[in-house]
């Protein structure tokens, strides 16, 4: 699926994009979130390297301050280059995470160590990197290295090493630790929004290819009315709507049948039968109303259904006798085609619900036997269903008509077949998820289940919820534990037990009541007031080492409220640090529960649980999307599947084929020589006298026997669907001559001959067989089409038993042994 480049995108940015990364929208919305944040960091690394040398900072820091942001902008560049030359997306995605831990981690070895430095508080922005821009399983190594990295610094201390303090000053201490928490906020909040943004991309153009499939999968492609599928989707819908009224609401099925069709079909070739069938079809649709449908259910059959309120029981009175006559008259009108002016008739039969059946198989044999009555009596009539003279028979019947003609069979393609299950570790690592997801469901109430967007988000907010009552629970635990003085612990703890709480109370509320915008705002102003909080009450963002949280609230709010939700917490974060700030600015002290070496303890573990919070919850939004994007994906399989065959036989429908063809010319013709491949149109002979005789239903059956046996002719690269009421196209790949032509023709003629059990008896059927080759009869879809069909017309019009073909270089003409009666010459 390809993805059009789209306006609104920033042009600088569409410079960086290889054409190989276009492809697929999910890479491309992927990548330019990447060059965004790839060319912010290089303006920041730029600006820091142009700002430092004009500040009044001492000589060291100031060579350490270009020492860092130098090489960062030379690599973000390069990693810029790469993806516009190579498109290597995976590679710079992980290089991006890689190079913001070098660069942190630099700056915790020049700041003090990770007891000291502010910059630590800056780990928890590569795992992010990985998680939005990589997969799930990269994220996870990027917390893993974070973490290692902590533990690598904690253990270094341990031993006695010693970091330098390169920021000497107070003053210049408090600065930068506010600059940190600023820029920190920054990039999570600027991450968050770019996924929340590229989500909605998504979404909007899964839901684009999703209505267009699910629009396919309910139309006639010929005619542009409804298909068979959704006629009866429709049927079953309404009679479940009528049928709860009390009394029942009556509604009316009508069936139509063409008369004089097939004449028209058969004498001047499929394409003009098309022209009529598309008049036809607009003028019925002109003649409902709106809320009425009409739909194609067959090859020159059609059926409508429309409301009868105030028709029963003397339906011969009603407004339906005056439709009846409106539709006879306006589909009797001549009809202008590519031959001339033509005119065709219909036997119309109606059937109400819920007099003549309650259930859609009983409404429509009622009006099919309707429609057959008025045929009987003539055609270009009605009739209204009548149990005692429109009883469709039931006695065992045989139909024989002519001998074997060659048949011809529309494509079905065994090679869009869903992909066959994955081994033995992947199953169970799907069963574990799944048993995951149906953990998380059960606090999930029934009415946020309605929609995958709402079931998402609200799985998001419970396994959120889950998340922070155990990684506040663990924490007050540790707390407890840990050797820190009586007051750090009273405070800790006067913290996380209000905490765990009310996620407990909020996960309860979710569960019973599903108020999802209660529990959300809920949760967000838990964190950001419990940061709040923390920080006021351990000194101020200058110095708290509570202030390495104010991240969390905006994530969050992302998250659950979407940008709009997002960017207001943005704001209120930064106007808190702000206003810190001009708070430190003023000479204002917040009150320091905490004394220097509980501080440090305190720095480490804040540290850890923002690395953790954070990275659960960029694993928790990811797990979700990748999920719903997986239901998603294997729905819309689903409904592609279904726009793309017959809702009777299941073959190729007539979309499909000709989908399938015209990938099959472009294909053929790349090669040198081109590619040979045969085209075959079938059409079978006797049919419309078993379907007139003994119904739809009858008909139904015998079209589905003829299509199992068709489809077991097939190799493994040929295509086989139907085409219309009785007509069915095959494609055969490497046919070289005519030889290889009459084998499959005998082969197909083989299959049909055996007679078919019907619940009406045994019936027969044949058909007429027309071949065309490319390159040699066409070298286009319609020409090769219209090749097949004139040879088909040929072998039709000599009486059945004729193979005919259509090559470049010769007439149509029967083949060498059926003129001689199926003997050799020499006998």
């Amino acid at each position: 699926m390809t993805v059009a480049r789209d306006p609104s995108t920033v042009g600088v940015v569409e410079y960086f994009v290889h054409p190989a990364l276009r492809r697929k929208p999910d890479t491309l919305y992927r990548t330019r979130v990447l060059i965004g944040l790839l060319i912010a960091f290089a303006s920041i690394f730029a600006l820091a390297c142009i700002i430092l040398p004009l500040t009044s900072v001492p000589r060291l820091n100031l060579v350490l301050g270009l020492g860092i942001c130098f090489p960062s902008f030379v690599g973000t560049c390069l990693l810029l280059t790469r993806l516009q030359r190579h498109g290597s997306y995976r590679f710079c995605s992980v290089a991006t995470g890689l190079l913001i831990e070098m660069a942190v981690v630099v700056g915790i070895c020049l700041s003090g160590g990770i007891m000291q430095s502010s910059a630590a508080q800056l780990l928890a922005v590569p795992p992010l990197v990985a998680y939005f821009f990589g997969s799930t399983r990269g994220g996870s190594y990027s917390l893993l290295l974070s973490l290692f990295i902590v533990f690598t610094f904690v253990a270094a201390e341990r031993a006695g090493i010693h970091f330098p303090q390169t920021i000497g000053d107070a003053r210049d201490l408090r600065t930068v630790q506010l600059l940190i928490c600023f820029i920190n906020v920054l990039a999570v909040s600027a991450m968050a929004f770019a996924y929340e943004l590229t989500a909605i991309k998504l979404k909007c153009e899964r839901d684009r290819e999703h209505q267009k499939a699910l629009t396919m999968a309910q139309m006639d492609v010929l005619t542009g009315l409804a298909n068979r599928r959704s006629v009866d989707t429709n049927l079953r819908r309404r009679i479940e709507v009528c049928g709860t009224a009390i009394p029942p609401r009556p509604f009316v099925l009508c069936c139509v049948d063409l008369d004089g069709f097939k004449p028209i079909n058969d004498q001047y070739g499929h394409r003009v039968g098309d022209e009529v069938l598309r008049v036809v079809a607009e003028r019925l649709r002109l003649s409902f109303r709106g809320n009425d449908i009409v739909g194609r259910h067959g090859g020159d059959e059609f059926m409508a259904m429309f409301d009868a309120t105030g028709c029963l029981p003397n339906a011969e009175g009603s407004s339906v006798e005056m439709l009846a006559e409106r539709m006879l008259q306006i589909i009797g009108k001549p009809i202008e085609t590519s031959v001339g002016r033509l005119q065709v008739g219909a036997s119309l039969g109606f059937a109400f619900y819920p007099r003549d059946g309650r259930d859609a198989d009983a409404l429509k044999r009622a009006a099919d036997s309707a429609m057959y009555d008025a045929k009987c009596n003539g055609g270009s009539t009605w009739r209204f269903f009548r149990p005692s003279t429109n009883s469709a028979p039931v006695a065992q019947a045989q139909v024989l008509p002519k001998p074997a003609a060659p048949i011809v069979v529309a494509a079905t393609d065994t090679r869009t077949s869903l992909p066959p299950q994955s081994g033995h570790e992947a199953t169970i690592l799907v069963g574990i998820k799944a048993r995951f997801l149906a953990l998380v469901d059960t606090f999930v109430h029934p009415t946020l289940r309605t929609e995958s967007s709402t079931l998402s988000r609200g799985r998001i907010l419970a396994m959120t919820l889950l998340l922070t009552g155990v990684v506040i629970f663990s924490t007050g635990v540790v707390l407890a534990l840990a050797p820190l003085p009586v007051r750090s612990k009273i405070l800790g703890l006067a913290i996380c037990v209000p905490i765990v709480a009310i996620a407990a109370l909020l996960l309860g509320t979710l569960r019973r009541s599903g108020n999802y915008v209660l529990c959300s705002v809920s949760m967000v102003l838990v964190v950001f007031f419990a940061v709040l909080a923390g920080t006021c009450v351990s000194g101020g963002a200058a110095v708290s080492c509570a202030a390495q949280l104010m991240a969390i609230a905006p994530l969050v709010a992302y998250f659950f409220g979407g940008a709009r939700w997002g960017a207001g917490m943005v704001i209120a974060s930064l106007a808190v640090i702000v206003l810190f700030a001009l708070l430190e600015m003023t000479g204002f002290r917040f009150y320091g529960a905490l004394d220097p070496a509980t501080a440090g303890r305190m720095q480490l573990m804040v540290g850890v649980i923002g690395l953790i919070f954070t990275s659960g919850m960029a694993f928790i939004y990811e797990f979700v999307a990748r999920n719903l994007k997986r239901e998603r994906d294997q729905e819309q399989k689903v409904v592609e599947r279904l726009a793309q065959t017959d809702a009777l036989t299941g073959l190729a429908n007539r979309f499909k084929f000709d989908t399938e063809l015209s990938a099959r010319i472009v294909h053929c013709n790349a090669t040198v020589p081109p590619a040979r491949f045969t085209l075959c149109y079938v059409d079978l002979d006797g049919f419309k006298p078993i379907n007139d005789q003994y119904g739809h239903d009858v008909g139904d059956e015998v079209l589905q026997a003829v299509s199992e046996r068709l489809r077991g002719c097939l190799r493994d690269r040929d295509v086989v669907g139907r085409h219309g009421g009785d007509e069915f196209m095959m494609l055969f790949d490497s046919v070289k001559d005519e030889t290889q032509v009459e084998l499959i023709a005998r082969r197909l003629l083989r299959a049909l001959a055996p007679p078919i059990a019907t619940r009406a008896g045994t019936v027969s059927v044949q058909g007429s067989l027309g071949f065309a080759s490319f390159p040699d009869d066409g070298d286009t879809a319609d020409a090769l089409k219209n090749a097949a069909d004139k040879a088909m017309y040929v072998a039709k019009k000599r009486g059945g038993g004729w193979k005919s073909y259509q090559t470049a270089l010769r007439e149509i003409e029967p083949s060498r042994r059926e003129r001689t009666g199926g003997r050799s010459p020499s006998a």
